[in-house]
């Protein structure tokens, strides 16, 4: 699946591209998006100790929406950073302003971590000034320093 552009939302939308755009959109649209352009999806809470333990009220009902940031921290890892219903529509704001970094710009602020070198170099060709946000070292930083 390519990812969703708007030049292809143009495309699939002809004279509704402006809509798909709007801030006016329900977070329940933006979240429709998101998942069709790859960037959120839905799973249960796997990880939840209480979940495995089959000792949790929410157990096997419970999902939760996770922003995809596969690579962005480390080479090869697949990541996830969960999502509230309150920061949909910042998560969106920041796809719609950049639809290729947006979604890994709001994953490095949320967590407060520098990205891996390689996309560290990307956000910053790509005009961010990533290090204004005042973040935490990188994990290869992290690694770096306790070898030293």
């Amino acid at each position: 699946m390519k990812p969703l552009t708007k030049a292809i939302v143009d495309e699939l939308y002809a004279d509704q591209a402006e809509f798909v755009f709007a801030p006016e959109l329900s977070e329940g649209d933006m979240l429709a998006h998101l998942i069709i352009a790859e960037k959120v999806f839905v799973n249960c809470p796997h990880w939840c100790a209480e979940c495995k333990a089959k000792t949790c009220e929410h157990n096997e009902e419970h999902v939760v929406v996770l922003v995809s940031c596969n690579d962005v921290f480390a080479w090869g890892m697949g990541d996830v950073e969960d999502i509230h219903h309150d920061e949909i529509r910042d998560l969106w704001a920041h796809y719609i302003a950049d639809i290729e970094w947006g979604v890994d710009v709001w994953c490095v602020k949320r967590r407060k971590m520098r990205p891996q070198a390689p996309v560290l170099r990307e956000l910053i060709k790509a005009g961010y000034d990533v290090e204004a946000w005042g973040l935490a070292p990188s994990i290869d930083e992290r690694i770096t320093e306790r070898r030293s």
